[in-house]
């Protein structure tokens, strides 16, 4: 359970930013077409895989056969001069450790192969999934009660780097030390370090989960049931974050919080 709740957060799919209103994809919409566009990934792939695989193949087989002739002949290569059983004996050696090298390789192709043919059937799974209904708008507390959004959900551009990177949840403007509490009536699910969040705390509620990041002070424990507005923790900086995301697929799937976010 753990290790899934972490992929929440972890995983980068890189799903398309703004708000779900009337002129926007619907979150089954985006989900649709995040899953198209990753079978395609992992379609193309899966044909590269292949044809290397072939390629390894073939000159297996090749070196096979060329092994063969050289260690052709039994004893009468015995009679041959030192030097030359000499030059045999490190060709021979030489063609095993290639041989042995593609024989790994092939291995390690058809593991790959057969992650690539898990991985299809996962997303063909989730393509067929059915969309959890999703929470009434503005129907989320704000983690704080400063609670002005200060970066946005999507797709944006490093400010230093130039970058071109995916936010999967938005900023919330926070003081050091303010009470940090649950968007909805929820479970703990995980809390702990994440990569580049911080402290986080992870609540499962009725079809989705929030996860609550740069926080210190956590007051809750996994598997504890809270409440709408029930403090969670304290921010340590001027923002806190937080994602929302439905419960679809391997790692659950972001969707903007905004409209989700009551008005106080």
């Amino acid at each position: 359970m753990r290790r899934s709740l972490i992929a929440l957060v972890v995983l980068t799919s890189g799903y398309g930013a703004g708000a779900f209103g009337s002129s926007d994809p619907t979150p089954s919409e985006q989900f649709a077409t995040s899953i198209d566009e990753r079978l395609r990934v992992v379609e193309k792939t899966s044909a590269i895989l292949d044809d290397k695989l072939l390629l390894r193949q073939h000159l297996l087989h090749g070196r096979v056969r060329a092994l063969y002739k050289l260690s052709r002949g039994g004893f009468t290569r015995l009679w041959m001069e030192p030097s030359a059983r000499q030059s045999l004996v490190i060709r021979r050696a030489a063609a095993k450790r290639i041989l042995r090298r593609d024989i790994h390789e092939i291995a390690l192709l058809e593991w790959e192969i057969e992650n690539a043919r898990n991985a299809r059937q996962r997303l063909n799974r989730s393509s067929r999934a059915s969309i959890p209904e999703l929470p009434a708008r503005r129907s989320l507390a704000r983690p704080t009660k400063r609670g002005s959004i200060k970066a946005k959900f999507g797709k944006f551009e490093h400010s230093r780097s130039r970058a071109k990177l995916t936010r999967r949840g938005v900023e919330i403007s926070s003081k050091v030390g303010e009470p940090v509490v649950a968007a909805s009536d929820g479970t703990i699910r995980y809390l702990g370090p994440l990569r580049g969040l911080g402290q986080c705390v992870v609540i499962e509620h009725q079809g989705f989960f929030t996860i609550v990041g740069r926080i210190e002070a956590i007051t809750v424990a996994e598997g504890d049931k809270v409440e709408r507005r029930q403090p969670i923790a304290v921010a340590v900086g001027r923002t806190v974050y937080l994602e929302v995301r439905l419960a679809l697929g391997a790692g659950g799937f972001p969707i903007d919080p905004r409209p989700l976010l009551a008005r106080d």
